[in-house]
């Protein structure tokens, strides 16, 4: 977002992973741009686009040859600063409305889209694991971290 010219707003996320981890990451260059151009559309309702959705985030920084594997994270809230931070999340985000609606071909469209990030090992055992799972256990678990 731009104040004016000159200045330019990064925009962040802050997120609760499922084990109730809490974390502050800005979203990733490739959306800073987008994300500009819909805060200014949209200047007071924006926030909401992200506020009680899921998106990909790293489970670890990330290194010199080494990417992390990811994990999903509830979005708590959103803003704006001045300064960028090294620490991102990655692009893949889904709405409240989107990942809420019903059904289980929604639940495994939702499940590719996320997965879009993940190592292919990571997608066969962790995800599945947590989610497929444990669906219920993890709504609630999110629920009760709002």
């Amino acid at each position: 977002m731009k104040v004016n010219e000159k200045e330019v707003l990064y925009v962040f996320l802050k997120v609760i992973w499922l084990n109730g981890k809490k974390q502050i990451l800005q979203l990733p260059k490739d959306l800073q741009k987008p994300m500009q151009q819909y805060i200014e559309d949209n200047p007071h309702t924006w926030r909401k686009l992200f506020v009680g959705g899921l998106i990909n985030v790293p489970s670890e920084p990330y290194r010199v040859n080494y990417e992390p594997q990811m994990t999903v994270a509830y979005i708590k809230g959103a803003f704006v600063n001045k300064k960028p931070r090294n620490n991102r999340t990655r692009g893949q985000f889904l709405t409240k409305e989107n990942w809420n609606q019903p059904g289980v071909k929604h639940f495994f469209q939702t499940l590719r889209f996320l997965q879009h990030d993940f190592k292919k090992a990571q997608r066969d055992a962790n995800f599945w694991i947590t989610f497929a799972g444990n669906g219920d256990y993890v709504k609630e678990k999110l629920n009760n971290k709002r």
